[in-house]
């Protein structure tokens, strides 16, 4: 008798070793979507999500508290399922029970959490124009430690915040300074530079004219010189 309890015990540790070998930490980040606020009004809806990276994570339970920018969002019940806090395929099928004025929620289900996606839709109302360079923020922090479906896993938790936002207009650069040469056409047609100096240098036609008509002073000065010493 006392062999087979000894045996008993002995499997009932092995087996608990087996449970605490099995236990694993695993990443669970979730990610708040961004919107793109640039020319939403007051009254104007946006639907903000909040999604599950990781595949099979199987969280059987969760707890959040979400916080957003009351300055600009008003929370209200999705106009098409007349809820408050509606969960996605990321969620597995869980069941949620939430508060909208203190904006927690729980949610827990058999399954597991397994596909990746949205967890979690919320909408909001824009109580005013979100100005340029502006992020109304919506994000949350965890009131309820995630626990597993199945065995005894534990889990890193990572939230990412999002909102609505309008990215600021860059400023255009002003134009460059830089004076481009012109450019004039000679005689023939064809385009040159125009000559920025001061002075009017000859063209070479006008240097060899020059130089002619010095030469012909010279022969008719010669010439003088020469015809009045014969008349003379």
């Amino acid at each position: 008798m006392k062999k087979v309890l000894a045996l008993i015990m002995c499997v009932a540790m092995i087996a608990s070793f087996a449970v605490i070998a099995s236990a694993e930490t695993k990443d669970a980040t979730f990610t708040f979507k961004t919107v793109d606020g640039k020319g939403l009004a007051a009254g104007d809806t946006v639907t903000i999500t909040m999604d599950i990276a990781e595949a099979k994570t199987l969280i059987g339970a969760i707890g959040f508290k979400i916080s957003y920018d009351d300055e600009y969002l008003k929370f209200i019940e999705d106009p098409t399922t007349y809820a408050y806090f509606n969960t996605g395929v990321g969620a597995g099928g869980a069941t949620a029970a939430g508060n909208e004025e203190t904006m927690e929620i729980q949610m827990a289900t058999a399954d597991g959490f397994k596909a990746p996606g949205t967890v979690l839709s919320l909408t909001f109302e824009l109580k005013k124009a979100i100005p340029e360079g502006k992020t109304a923020v919506v994000t949350a922090e965890v009131s309820m430690e995630p626990k597993a479906a199945e065995g005894d896993d534990t889990y890193n938790v990572k939230i990412v915040p999002g909102g609505v936002t309008v990215e600021k207009t860059p400023t255009p650069e002003p134009p460059s300074s830089t004076v481009e040469p012109s450019t004039v056409e000679s005689k023939d047609g064809e385009p040159k530079d125009e000559d920025t100096t001061t002075g009017t240098n000859p063209k070479t036609g006008d240097v060899s004219a020059v130089a002619v008509a010095a030469g012909l002073c010279a022969v008719m000065a010669a010439a003088f010189v020469i015809t009045k010493k014969v008349n003379d």
